[in-house]
């Protein structure tokens, strides 16, 4: 007898109904953990849960993803993209200088740039 896949998602993420619906179509079980990977120890170690067979999938940034499994050489495949949105970044108000240098870093990011990051986001 077939066991239902095991998928692990982040906890602290509010992920839209599309992912829920296709997870529930593959029949899987949902288990959530944090996300929070502050090292690249920390990364790589958090992909092990993939190879001593705990989940079976991860949902996850498919860009950091792919380069912590180069970075690693990790035993890993991507799959086809599940969900796609812009990611965001958030300062704390006692940041605020922070969050004034970052936007005016960006700000002198040219288009072509952020058109190639877009591009990235979005392939398959």
């Amino acid at each position: 007898m077939q066991r239902s896949p095991i998928i692990l998602i982040a906890e602290e993420y509010p992920y839209p109904d599309e992912v829920y619906s296709a997870l529930k179509a593959l029949n899987a079980d949902i288990v959530t953990r944090s996300y929070y990977e502050s090292t690249d120890a920390q990364a790589k170690s958090f992909f092990a849960t993939l190879s001593d067979s705990r989940v079976d999938a991860i949902v996850v940034d498919r860009t950091w993803a792919a380069k912590i499994i180069h970075d690693f050489d990790l035993p890993v495949a991507l799959l086809h993209n599940l969900h796609i949105e812009p990611q965001y970044i958030g300062y704390h108000p006692n940041n605020e200088k922070k969050a004034l240098r970052l936007q005016h870093l960006l700000s002198s990011v040219p288009e072509s740039v952020k058109k190639e990051i877009e591009r990235r986001y979005q392939q398959p």
